[in-house]
């Protein structure tokens, strides 16, 4: 998919997407990510449940 085809399906802006992609956002919100997931067509538990996820420690405040 295009960053114009995602933008498009998931209203996010072309410019946002590529600023995660190429990291000079590092940290998108979780309603970025909840649109992007909708452009992709998952869900966000979807998302989270991938294996890119498992190392990831708790962080507690």
């Amino acid at each position: 998919m295009t960053y114009y085809a995602l933008s498009y399906k998931s209203a996010v802006p072309m410019t946002t997407l590529i600023h995660i992609v190429d990291k000079s956002t590092v940290n998108p919100g979780v309603l970025t990510i909840g649109k992007l997931c909708d452009g992709f067509g998952i869900t966000l538990k979807e998302f989270f449940d991938s294996p890119e996820f498992e190392s990831i420690e708790r962080f507690d405040m």
